[in-house]
């Protein structure tokens, strides 16, 4: 008769050893923690990287959309390739390929919402960028979401197009329709989400609202500037206005520069009157580090004839516009005839084109009060 022996681990005496209850709550404990530490790692590279790449983008939410997208495209077929990594090279080389992907899977996570999450990641990455109102965190959200289950969709559309057989016309075929699917979502939430210019015209922009005089789509905040000098140049022959200790300053980090000379106005029809002139230079950098660097190194800067502008009418004054990443070095005569009670000429024309350049920027304008003194400075 046959004797059955019960199998087990070696020294266990056939007997199966009981996993005692503390390993199994830390085994639980550390997935939980593990998880929360993705989910913190996530939201802070998200938020550190986000102004890298609107930066990147130059403040277009198309260029950022594409971008994103592009991004999410490459989190699958980098999955691909550190699969095939593990299989030829081993399992060592198949970590580091990993290692090398997860920066980028991280920041993806990062960007997608919670189920609870009200908004906060979309508010916290706007702030991040410094998108000003234009809600620039909402795209990173958006692509987020349609990332997740776009990439789930367009992995079933491609097993659909390739079917039992994978021959080299079916994956061409998947191909072409994931590319463009994927281009299309992008369009789709570029709709969605909505366009803007690039940070780069926004002194065209302020350039067409100033032309614009009094019709200008400002809000209802009347600009009052009639303008003999109004042209967008580059920071070369803006310096030829500006003087630094008597020689010509190096505008290390201009973008580019916004000249004008403008005569304020006042009044309506054969009443309308002058409320003095204004010789501006405009300064645009590209980050708001530039442009504190630019303020500090043109501390005590003179604006002087050149470049086109005339003499300046008075005290050279300098401000930033930090939501539009710029200085305005500006000089203001306010004229000798008396300030209306109300109306665009009660307002010192150096705020009044910060007031432009800045709305312009931030695509809202906000009409200093009517009290604002005739000796004001700028905005």
């Amino acid at each position: 008769m046959a004797i059955k022996v019960k199998e087990g681990r070696p020294g266990t005496g056939g007997r199966q050893r009981r996993t005692p209850w503390w390993q199994g709550v830390l085994m639980v404990v550390g997935v939980l923690a593990g998880l929360f530490a993705l989910a913190v790692g996530g939201r802070w590279l998200a938020v550190v990287v986000a102004p890298w790449l609107y930066l990147l983008a130059d403040g277009d939410h198309a260029r950022l959309v594409a971008i994103l997208m592009t991004l999410w495209a490459l989190l699958p077929l980098g999955c691909f390739g550190v699969w095939r990594v593990h299989r030829r090279a081993g399992r060592v080389w198949g970590w580091v390929a990993a290692a090398a992907l997860s920066p980028l899977a991280l920041f993806l996570w990062g960007t997608v919402p919670g189920r609870n999450n009200n908004g906060r990641l979309s508010r916290s990455l706007n702030d991040a960028v410094g998108g000003g109102l234009a809600d620039t965190g909402e795209v990173f959200v958006t692509v987020a979401l349609a990332g997740l289950f776009g990439a789930f969709g367009l992995a079933l559309l491609s097993g659909f197009v390739l079917g039992p057989r994978v021959t080299r016309t079916r994956v061409a075929i998947a191909v072409l329709v994931a590319v463009v699917a994927w281009a299309g979502t992008g369009v789709l939430i570029t709709r969605v989400v909505g366009d803007t210019e690039p940070r780069g015209s926004w002194l065209e922009q302020t350039a067409e609202q100033v032309r614009g005089g009094d019709e200008g789509l400002t809000g209802g905040f009347r600009v009052g500037l009639d303008t003999s000098v109004l042209e967008v140049v580059d920071c070369d022959e803006a310096a030829e206005a500006l003087r630094l200790d008597g020689d010509v300053p190096e505008l290390e980090g201009c973008r580019q520069a916004l000249l004008v000379s403008a005569t304020g106005r006042h009044g309506e029809g054969a009443e309308r009157r002058s409320s003095g002139s204004l010789v501006a230079v405009v300064l645009q950098t590209r980050t708001e580090g530039q442009l504190e660097d630019l303020d500090e190194a043109l501390d005590g800067v003179e604006l002087v004839a050149g470049a086109g502008l005339p003499e300046p009418p008075g005290q050279t004054l300098a401000t930033k516009a930090s939501r539009a990443l710029s200085l305005v070095i500006a000089a203001e005569d306010t004229g000798d005839i008396p300030l209306p009670a109300e109306g665009a000429g009660l307002r010192p024309l150096t705020r009044a084109l910060a007031y432009v350049h800045i709305g312009t920027a931030t695509g809202f304008y906000l009409a200093p009060p009517d009290e604002t003194p005739a000796s004001g400075g700028p905005a």
